[in-house]
């Protein structure tokens, strides 16, 4: 899993995002990409991502929710439908691993 806890603006920011999905690639294992917390991803985000797919023959799985603006991007690329997107990170690391995950906690009264 690759968590992007910011809007990537920077070349260093775009180059630890290529290295961090790369390495996720090279487990073999269904890469989950957490983007709940960037507002706005730029074209040189959305190549990376794309990129990251192709190397590990397989779509990502985008977790968000995503915002107005990132989903936007996606659809106006017409790039929505290269990936799996899903409403959270427990949503899409449920069905990128194909298990049901832990019962969720009661709560305490």
């Amino acid at each position: 899993m690759v968590m992007v806890e910011k809007d990537l603006e920077e070349p260093q920011d775009l180059d630890l995002l290529e290295m961090a999905l790369c390495a996720a690639a090279r487990t073999g294992k269904r890469v989950v990409v957490d983007l709940s917390m960037v507002d706005f991803f730029s074209s040189g985000v959305l190549d990376a991502l794309l990129g990251a797919g192709r190397r590990g023959r397989a779509p990502l799985w985008l977790a968000g929710p995503l915002s107005p603006t990132a989903l936007r991007r996606l659809e106006l690329t017409a790039a929505a439908g290269l990936f799996h997107l899903t409403g959270s990170l427990r949503e899409a690391l449920t069905l990128a691993t194909g298990q049901s995950g832990p019962a969720p906690a009661p709560n305490a009264r």
